[in-house]
């Protein structure tokens, strides 16, 4: 595997994290006991899991890229987390939502690679 697939493997990672954690999160906070609970906990664990799994991709793909790079990349999840969210929970961003994002991603991405 490539050092850039490496590093959307992590971005994947992250947002899915986000994404199980989001899913907990809509579970309540003082779900009532038995197996609800359960679940919540269970999409914490994953997220959390996978986020875990995202930071040692990470540290793995410094090997070959260098930093700037690699943060560019994860600027990717962002616009990722935003249409998996429209996807799974039906979310929808307006246009300044839209702009705004467009303008973190291409900050990100200009301010490491200059």
């Amino acid at each position: 595997m490539t050092e850039y697939g490496l590093a959307l493997c992590a971005v994947t990672c992250t947002s899915c994290g986000q994404l199980c954690l989001k899913t907990a999160s809509r579970k309540g906070l003082f779900s009532p006991a038995g197996r609800e609970r359960w679940v919540k906990y269970a999409w914490l664990i994953a997220g959390y899991g996978a986020l875990l799994l995202a930071v040692g991709i990470s540290a793995y793909t410094l090997r070959f890229l260098e930093v700037n790079v690699l943060v560019s990349l994860t600027a990717l999840s962002y616009p990722l987390v935003v249409g998996l969210s429209r996807v799974f929970f039906d979310e929808r961003l307006t246009r300044n939502q839209w702009s705004g994002l467009f303008l973190v991603c291409s900050g990100v991405a200009l301010f490491n690679l200059a």
